[in-house]
């Protein structure tokens, strides 16, 4: 009688058992969740039953790309920064650990293309838009945008395509 009273017990956990639904990972957060390991790249990788689940960023992370993982910080520019073009010339978007931004360095020469006049926002470079020239000079832009990268050479400013260019 005991003997089928903790038999009896014995089936009906595991039928309890077998109807408690399996974890579903369908996604990044599910996959951390469920304890699986998380892979250290920007943006993050987190590994479950053979498949991989990336970390959907809105922003990068607080303090920008100079606080990843170190080694992956050209990464994380190229990422944050992938659908912003550069009209200046062919290159890559590199971590400036010197002024604490992500920074658009050319790897063609450049110098009689016109380049973008930038300025420093949140930690990251941005175009000024113009709808004409004289939405591009010295003294308009001084006193617009404090923390302007401008050329040092003896520049021409003009507006292209919506854009404050200069070329030396």
């Amino acid at each position: 009688m005991k003997l089928t009273v903790i038999f009896g017990i014995i089936v009906i956990m595991i039928v309890i058992a077998s109807c408690v639904p399996a974890t579903q990972i369908n996604d990044f957060k599910s996959c951390v969740n469920a304890g699986n390991p998380v892979m250290e790249s920007y943006p993050r990788k987190c590994v479950a039953n053979g498949e991989v689940f990336v970390e959907e960023l809105d922003k990068p992370l607080l303090g920008g790309c100079g606080t990843v993982t170190p080694g992956y910080n050209d990464e994380c520019c190229a990422n944050v920064n992938k659908d912003v073009p550069h009209p200046a010339c062919a290159g890559e978007w590199k971590w400036n650990f010197e002024k604490n931004i992500c920074e658009y360095v050319c790897t063609t020469p450049t110098a009689d293309i016109p380049k973008a006049v930038l300025y420093k926002e949140e930690n990251q470079m941005k175009r000024i838009l113009c709808e004409e020239d004289s939405d591009c000079t010295f003294e308009k832009l001084q006193g617009t945008y404090s923390e302007l990268d401008l050329p040092s050479c003896s520049a021409q400013l003009f507006c292209k395509e919506g854009i404050c260019m200069y070329s030396c």
